[in-house]
């Protein structure tokens, strides 16, 4: 029987570290057997080691807290085809700017004064009929259409709302809303809501953003002298500490005459659902507008609370498709997702928000089919909420041809993610990379922490499983600002399992990029069957797969070709003694923990330690990192099982530094990996 060895772990500025040491009593075991294993062959998560990580009292919660605030309406409709309305519709042009152009009835004028009608009277049911458009076969054309407290916009079956391809502010006025992690001004989402309660989006009708007609948005040339509202500016405001009514994007760049402006919002940390108010004011005094490159969501709810989507279909989109932002209470069922036109068409992102659950959805995107974020970089950082209690249960996702994630984390995530629990999902189709990818980098900040993933099936994969990177492309770098240490911990799969028609030859857990001084801290994978050609070891191999704490338990790689079943078992990992630097002379105890800063008297000096002698009978290797270098420093190990590294000099004056240095021991011998880190200071 082998033992299971206790490794403490301690978090200093979010970085985990492995403290203790002790005996090494077993190597990683495969066993490897013939014949084949059915795809779901592996056992319950209710009967598992990981069922006790699965929090089912927090799941509860969310189910809870969101079905006691699913939105109730009066039994009060305001139908858009009423003959009070029927002076607010027009004929406009479809596709400005465009080479696809055609002359429609534009109802959006009539859709928002039939919201406006309900909002005044107590709140009700806006309906959108499957008859009576006059442009015939339930097609009515609207720019941005912007929810109020108490209302349901119902799209009936048969309905189908178009969104003018009029990139003008006078069809998507100027409202707070974001662009990838960062706040602005800027065009409306197509459908909106600013510091709403009890509000919805349902019925069985389609909303088409018609990003597949003409090319989409034609951008309308800027005013003379106008900046261009690039996403580079973008980042530079924010990186700047802009404050975000001065970041004002419009159609040509000339200021609009008021931008709505929250006030008495809640604290930063719990900072969901509605202000204390909005008030339209001018926009204050020295404040430039930019002309915007920027395509806007789809539908967005911001600083909203107690919000239902349900049954309608989205289609077409040109970005981001569903984003609750800043928002709590939110349940999205029953919901149709389908753009497959281009790679930034992310299903649904709950941003910044808290107690959202996401429900037998059919999401068919390129990109990320789920992606969970908090704000991008300082804006993260210094204005947003986390993301956490998000549940997200039954779901159907297809990529066809992306190359993206069905369930994401990040990148945008600055404000932290916590307590994302998936289960019962299927991912397929062609473009399909992975189950779960976090992603983050040392521009962010933030911490990621418990994700939980179980009971899944993929009928294809093209990498693998789980994909982990903590050096995801900073798509808007500012110089010398990734000073922060990327934090991944609290990872839980189990119970997620491939299919024989999956196309991988990866293993199951993929490293993109992983930090020495920032490892990923407790990733679980148990309990599981993945299809592979591949040897669960080669996801370790090389340099770069850092965790100060990684257990994989009867895990089943089946051959596709073969049918040979082999089954992976971790086994405790860590040094069997204390490490210390030698410096000047004068030997140091190095102690890894939280809070803990190791003074060295000099800035070169060597580390020594010891490991398991089987450890290194079986194959195993001691690297040593410093700080961000990715070349390991060169270590003598002796066959007894001690170490010590070659010269190593430490450099106050790097941007990054923070009044800590970072060496870390890396101990890897097939899937048994640990990284121990140590902080230091030097004179």
């Amino acid at each position: 029987m082998r033992h299971r060895m206790t490794m403490a772990v301690a978090v200093l500025l979010g970085i985990a570290l492995v403290t203790g040491y002790g005996a090494r009593d077993a190597h990683a075991e495969t066993t490897t057997t013939t014949g084949s294993v059915a795809a779901a062959g592996s056992a319950g998560s209710s009967g598992s080691a990981a069922g006790a990580a699965w929090n089912q009292g927090a799941v509860s919660g969310i189910e809870s807290a969101v079905r006691a605030h699913t939105p109730v309406f009066p039994h009060r409709t305001c139908e858009i085809t009423d003959p009070k309305y029927t002076s607010l519709v027009r004929q406009v042009t479809d596709g400005q700017g465009s080479t696809v152009q055609s002359v429609v009835w534009y109802y959006g004028d009539a859709i928002n004064a039939a919201i406006a009608d309900c909002h005044s009277r107590g709140g009700g049911v806006v309906v959108v009929p499957a008859s009576g458009s006059r442009d015939g076969g339930g097609v009515y054309y609207s720019g941005a259409i912007t929810l109020l407290s108490n209302v349901d916009l119902q799209v009936d079956t048969g309905a189908t709302i178009k969104f003018v391809r009029n990139p003008s502010n006078a069809y998507y006025p100027v409202v707070l809303t974001s662009y990838q992690g960062y706040d602005l001004y800027d065009y409306s989402p197509l459908v909106y809501a600013l510091n709403a309660d009890n509000i919805a989006l349902t019925g069985g009708g389609t909303l088409d953003a018609q990003d597949n007609v003409g090319g989409g948005w034609t951008l309308p040339s800027a005013r003379p002298g106008a900046p261009s509202g690039t996403f580079a500016a973008l980042g530079q405001l924010s990186a700047d500490g802009v404050p975000a009514d001065q970041r004002i994007f419009t159609d040509d760049g000339s200021l609009p005459a008021t931008i709505p402006v929250l006030s008495g919002c809640p604290p930063q940390s719990r900072d969901w659902g509605p202000c204390a108010s909005v008030r339209n004011v001018p926009p204050p005094r020295g404040a430039v507008a930019y002309a915007s490159t920027f395509a806007p969501q789809f539908v967005e709810f911001n600083h909203s609370a107690d919000v239902l989507v349900q049954g309608v279909h989205l289609v077409n989109t040109l970005f981001w498709e569903l984003h609750p932002l800043n928002s709590r209470d939110v349940l999205v069922r029953n919901v149709t997702v389908d753009d497959t036109a281009h790679l930034t068409d992310d299903g649904i992102d709950p941003e910044s928000c808290d107690d959202v659950e996401i429900l037998d959805n059919s999401i068919t995107t390129l990109d990320d089919g789920i992606s969970v974020k908090s704000g991008r970089n300082r804006d993260g950082r210094d204005l947003r909420a986390p993301a956490e209690n998000i549940l997200i249960t039954d779901n159907t996702f297809d990529n066809p041809s992306g190359g993206s994630a069905s369930i994401s984390i990040g990148s945008e995530m600055s404000g932290g993610i916590y307590d994302v629990f998936a289960t019962g999902n299927t991912s397929g189709g062609d473009g399909t990379a992975y189950l779960l990818k976090i992603k983050t980098n040392s521009y962010r900040g933030g911490v990621i922490q418990g994700i939980y993933v179980r009971d899944s099936t993929m009928t294809q994969t093209i990498r693998g499983v789980l994909n982990l990177d903590t050096n995801y492309g900073e798509s808007n770098p500012i110089p010398d600002t990734d000073v922060y240490n990327p934090v991944i911990r609290d990872i839980y799969l189990d119970d997620d399992n491939t299919t024989s028609a999956v196309t991988t030859t990866r293993a199951a857990i993929v490293v993109s990029n992983a930090d020495a001084w920032a490892p990923f801290d407790n990733v679980v994978y148990e309990n599981s069957v993945f299809y592979t050609p591949a040897a669960f070891q080669s996801a370790f191999t090389g340099e770069g797969a850092f965790f100060s704490h990684l257990t994989i338990r009867n895990v089943r790689f089946v051959n596709p070709q073969t049918g040979a079943v082999t089954i992976y078992d971790t086994s405790p990992t860590a040094l069997a003694g204390p490490v210390t630097a030698l410096a000047g002379g004068v030997t140091v105890p190095l102690t890894a923990g939280s809070g803990t800063v190791t003074a060295i008297p000099a800035d070169t000096f060597t580390i020594s330690g010891t490991v398991p002698p089987d450890f290194l009978s079986s194959g195993g290797t001691v690297s040593v990192y410093v700080d961000r270098d990715t070349t390991p420093v060169p270590v003598t190990v002796s066959p007894a099982g001690s170490f010590t590294s070659g010269p190593i000099t430490l450099n106050n004056d790097e941007y990054w530094y923070l009044g800590r240095h970072y060496v870390a021991v890396s101990l890897a011998d097939g899937i048994d990996v640990a990284t121990v880190v140590y902080q230091l200071s030097v004179p």
